[in-house]
């Protein structure tokens, strides 16, 4: 768990932060989870879901104050770049499975995979802020 000995923007930040990454990590999970089942129908919803609801977290992360700490504010643009990119490979995964082709398949694996990675290090880092107390 780590301190956040200074200043009220941070707070506010984190107060308004955390409930966005609590909203979107379960969605990420399941949009994993259901991909991986090779349960093609949940994948699809699953897909769906993330597509309808991610772009209005994602809104609400890039309206959220900036933060002045460093580390914060590199946590915040990873978020939004990773978001971003998982919004538009789920969007090619519907695509994929609409219209199953080599292409699709490759866009959808690879902008996926990029994703995942950023979110995995963005989630990674703010961990250790997620059971700060505010």
């Amino acid at each position: 768990m780590t301190e956040i000995t200074g200043r009220k923007g941070e707070a506010e930040w984190l107060q308004t932060f955390l409930p966005l990454y609590e909203k979107a990590r379960p969605l990420v999970q399941k949009v994993g989870k259901c991909v991986m089942s090779e349960d093609e129908k949940a994948a699809v919803e699953a897909l769906k879901e993330a597509v309808e609801e991610l772009p209005s977290i994602l809104y609400a992360m890039k309206a959220a104050p900036n933060p002045e700490e460093k580390e914060l504010k590199e946590i915040k643009k990873k978020f939004e770049k990773g978001f971003r990119e998982f919004i538009d490979s789920c969007k090619y995964g519907i695509t994929y499975f609409n219209k199953p082709t080599r292409w699709n398949r490759s866009i959808w694996l690879v902008t996926a995979d990029s994703a995942a990675k950023k979110l995995e290090e963005a989630f990674s880092r703010f961990s250790r802020y997620s059971n700060t107390e505010i």
